[in-house]
């Protein structure tokens, strides 16, 4: 009996193998990319909705008015879990947003300025500068449309130092979960919630969700 030969693959035979799994492999990634992208923000979106269901038993516990951390308001709105954590309500900061503390440092999730600020001062012709915007308190019955109004976001979503990612205002447009004043929850970017149009800022006011223009009557969605 022969003994049967060994036949071994050609220098071109490992090159096309090689090649195909390449391609297979270049057509899988953009649909992991999604798929990570889509599994992050249906993570943000979950704490974002807790939060909102936190400021509510909050604002339930204390006459109707939102948090207010600080005299500026958009520090009182930036900060917005720090009475959360006096008053009980988180354990620690980190708690707010347990991602964005543990990769940045700091809380990527913000509460509209809206829930701070005097609506007379979100209008066109009556913004103050930032440094001079006073936070004020702001009541639950006072917010109109309230399926509508959005009272927390996600800010942002990537650091760098030279090129951060935010909702607002240029760069790429970034899909973030956004809670409304009614418990609700939806996602889009900066033209989602500013009907298609790049925002306008004057002294930090027109900025969608977070500083709307006409404050907490404007229209989010």
């Amino acid at each position: 009996m022969q003994s049967g030969q060994r036949k071994a693959f050609t220098l071109i035979e490992c090159v096309l193998v090689f090649g195909v799994v390449l391609l297979l492999i270049s057509f899988a990634l953009p649909s992991f990319g999604r798929a990570k992208q889509r599994a992050e923000v249906l993570k943000k979106t979950m704490v974002v909705q807790q939060n909102a269901l936190a400021i509510a038993m909050y604002v339930g516990d204390y006459r109707e008015f939102f948090p207010r951390a600080l005299p500026n308001a958009q520090q009182a709105a930036l900060y917005w879990y720090r009475p959360m954590v006096k008053s009980g309500y988180f354990s620690t900061e980190e708690a707010s947003d347990p991602v964005g503390f543990g990769r940045f440092g700091f809380s990527t999730i913000s509460m509209s300025q809206c829930m701070v600020f005097d609506p007379k001062y979100m209008r066109m012709g009556f913004t103050v500068s930032v440094g001079a915007a006073k936070s004020t308190w702001v009541r639950m019955s006072q917010v109109s449309y309230p399926a509508h109004k959005g009272v927390m976001l996600e800010m942002t979503r990537e650091w760098r130092a030279e090129n951060p990612i935010r909702f607002c205002c240029d760069g790429p447009l970034l899909t973030v979960p956004v809670a409304f004043v009614d418990g609700s929850v939806t996602t889009g970017n900066r033209l989602t919630f500013g009907q298609n149009q790049e925002p306008v800022l004057i002294d930090g006011i027109g900025m969608p969700v977070f500083s709307s223009w006409d404050g907490y009557l404007a229209i989010d969605r």
